[in-house]
């Protein structure tokens, strides 16, 4: 259960399907939830400055938990990206809202896309890599 906190890497992905889908002035769910919501709730958290020990580095480098959070995120970055790709092409959207979309999917791909890219690039499969 301890792990259970790296769930929360989906709460962008989820903020940002929040925006696309729910429109007007909800489009900038993610950017509020991102930019005032995760800052402000990470003021009043403990903070933990302690590290791994060597053992658990290894146990955790071998549990797949955290390799499949890190598969599932692929799928669901382009699911986003297309659904709000295809809100674009198919929907009547205002002006605002349109800003709101691009910010909404920036932040998905600025923050998971990214992350998720960099940490298949450390890995050492090829199928990983690419």
């Amino acid at each position: 259960m301890k792990d259970a906190k790296y769930l929360m890497a989906f709460s962008v992905p989820i903020s940002v399907l929040l925006s696309i889908y729910l429109k007007e002035l909800f489009s900038y769910t993610s950017v509020i939830y991102v930019f005032l919501f995760v800052p402000v709730v990470e003021l009043f958290l403990p903070t933990n400055l302690s590290t791994f020990s060597e053992q658990e580095t290894k146990s955790r480098l071998k549990d797949r938990f955290f390799d499949w959070l890190l598969y599932l995120n692929v799928p669901i970055i382009y699911l986003i990206l297309f659904f709000g790709l295809y809100s674009f092409a198919n929907y009547d959207i205002k002006p605002y809202e349109y800003l709101g979309f691009i910010l909404s999917l920036g932040i998905l791909l600025a923050t998971n896309a990214v992350n998720v890219a960099h940490e298949l690039g450390h890995r050492k499969n090829t199928f990983d890599v690419f």
